[in-house]
């Protein structure tokens, strides 16, 4: 009998071909079906976009001071 952690259909990380438990998250993209660990996900994702992009993303409007003031 498997435990959980040792199934053997597993998913491996495309990046650094790292075995993932079950129980740790897996990024795919849903497109191009691309799994990637916790640490490649955030490597990739800190070098295709800017901090601006980011919190754009999160839900942030960003703009500078004087702009916050005149609102």
């Amino acid at each position: 009998m498997w435990d959980d952690d040792n199934y053997p259909r597993s998913l491996y990380c495309e990046m650094c071909g790292k075995e993932m438990g079950k129980r740790e998250n897996a990024y795919i993209h849903t497109y191009d079906r691309i799994v990637m660990c916790a640490k490649c996900f955030r490597e990739e994702f800190d070098r295709e976009y800017t901090l601006t992009e980011k919190a754009e993303f999160a839900g942030y409007t960003v703009m500078d001071a004087s702009d916050y003031f005149d609102m």
